[in-house]
């Protein structure tokens, strides 16, 4: 009985022993996924913030080029327009009212324009570097390379960090900066950050089928040269037209469209400038001097250029006059 009774004890002891290395491998598990959601999170939470960041850079690209001084935009509500803040670009409405300005484990975001080339002036690069305010560390203080991958994943390739083996670069996928960076302190390693480089800001003045900035595009538009449509073209108001044409006077591509001060709306037609709304006009004929007036004025139609009425249209007496000696004047209108 005693030698049963100790068996039993080590079978307890057993039992006891693993499950708390169950208890201990499922809460190591449970704080993997959470600090996992955490990153996620925080890398969702900064795409947003870059998003903003580039819709600063694009709608004050030109005033960053020029600026001279850190007051330049305060007219638009920049304290630094090299500095921008999450609450400054709130209020420039580029992010939403509630948008939090912190989240854990990032506490936070700065933001820091990077301008190359030539500035101020024209020939001025403008971009810029978001990233976090505290780094991505464990407890003990090293730098959790876990939650700052599980961060990179979740950044859709646009995430970069300062890395422990690299403390002296600030890279990802998409960049690679020097830390410190231009006009700032060296970022601790364990710090992730996202970029907007000038070629994106570039890129982003040119208009794009399904723009995220502004799907239905409401904002004016110049273009210099053609526009070409494989459908249908429909506009909202007026369509204005700046070719002014003479009505049968030569033109060279069939189908474009012109305007005449006295005729309105020509289209080229057999190399002529025709007019767009079909008219019959009208003639006259005089029994003596045929498609002339005694006096020699012509008496054609000036649709066809002849005594008669365009094909469609029918000829309608409205007048009659005249005498042996001039010769009868019948006037017809021509009509569909």
């Amino acid at each position: 009985m005693r030698r049963q009774s100790g068996f039993a004890l080590f079978e307890v002891l057993l039992a006891a022993a693993v499950a708390l290395l169950v208890a201990i491998w499922a809460s190591h598990a449970i704080a993997n996924r959470v600090n996992d959601a955490v990153a996620r999170q925080g890398a969702q939470w900064m795409l947003m913030v870059r998003g903003a960041v580039h819709a600063y850079l694009q709608d004050y690209v030109e005033a960053l080029r020029h600026a001279d001084s850190p007051g330049d935009l305060l007219l638009h509500g920049f304290q630094n327009w090299s500095a921008p803040t999450l609450a400054e670009l709130k209020a420039a409405g580029l992010l939403d009212t509630g948008f939090p300005e912190y989240v854990r484990p990032l506490m936070g975001a700065t933001i820091r324009v990077l301008r190359d080339g030539d500035c101020p002036g024209d020939h001025c690069r403008v971009g810029a570097i978001v990233h976090s305010r505290q780094a991505l560390l464990k407890a003990s203080g090293d730098v959790n390379e876990h939650m700052m991958a599980q961060w990179l994943l979740a950044a859709d390739g646009l995430g970069g960090m300062v890395h422990p083996s690299r403390p002296g670069v600030i890279g990802g996928q998409t960049f690679s900066l020097p830390n410190p960076p231009v006009g700032g302190a060296q970022l601790p390693t364990g710090t992730v950050a996202m970029m907007v480089s000038h070629d994106q800001v570039d890129q982003a003045a040119w208009l794009r089928v399904g723009d995220t900035r502004d799907p239905q595009f409401q904002a004016d538009a110049s273009v210099q040269g053609d526009i070409s449509a494989g459908g249908t073209v429909s506009a909202g108001q007026y369509l204005e037209l700046g070719a002014v044409e003479e009505w049968r006077w030569p033109c060279d591509t069939p189908g474009t469209v012109a305007r005449n001060e006295q005729f309105g709306l020509l289209v080229c037609q057999g190399g002529l400038w025709q007019l767009a709304v079909r008219q019959g006009g009208g003639y006259a004929i005089n029994t003596r001097f045929g498609c002339y007036s005694p006096e020699g004025v012509s008496l054609k139609n000036p649709v066809t250029g002849s005594c008669s009425c365009p094909f469609g249209f029918t000829s309608v007496p409205i007048s009659e006059g005249g005498d042996v000696t001039r010769g009868m004047t019948h006037g017809f209108l021509c009509v569909q």
